[in-house]
């Protein structure tokens, strides 16, 4: 998957843009590496305010500075005050919310019998909790700016081994 990935941001110079995106304001969790990296850089291809969030701080900023702008935000999905107040910040910086993709995962591999129930409560904490706590930051403004601007949230599951 990551060798798909790399290609993907190797070639972003020949992938077709659409106008789609242009304008909108996109918040991307788990966008310092692979997918959300991918979309935040893809989305600003496309023309669009990319809020770039992360746990690692370091690599979103890398994501930023490749796209050439936007918000670099460092955040653990995990932690409803953190989740808020970026989103706080990004309507604060931009005016509105008009995508929030909820990317941020954690997986650790491990047969069932050996995973410990601690790192179990962590991958559905990061992957499920963490995609309801966006999406509970995100519709409070897109409720708010519901006649407004037409918003999504979206959802990204993915496995890799």
């Amino acid at each position: 998957m990551f060798k798909r990935i790399n290609k993907l941001l190797s070639n972003f110079s020949t992938i077709q843009t659409s106008s789609i995106m242009k304008n909108k304001v996109c918040f991307v969790t788990g966008a310092g590496s692979g997918i959300g990296k991918a979309i935040a850089l893809k989305y600003t291809l496309n023309g669009a305010t990319v809020i770039s969030a992360d746990i690692n701080l370091d690599s979103v900023k890398q994501t930023v500075k490749e796209m050439n702008g936007g918000l670099a935000l460092k955040v653990d999905v995990t932690n409803e005050n953190q989740v808020n107040e970026a989103v706080a910040e990004s309507v604060k910086q931009y005016g509105r919310l008009d995508v929030m993709v909820c990317n941020a995962g954690l997986q650790l591999i491990s047969p069932v019998h050996e995973l410990s129930y601690e790192n179990w409560k962590k991958v559905i904490s990061v992957n499920l909790d963490g995609a309801f706590l966006c999406s509970k930051a995100a519709l409070n403004q897109m409720y708010i700016q519901e006649n407004k601007f037409p918003a999504s949230i979206i959802y990204i599951g993915s496995v890799h081994r």
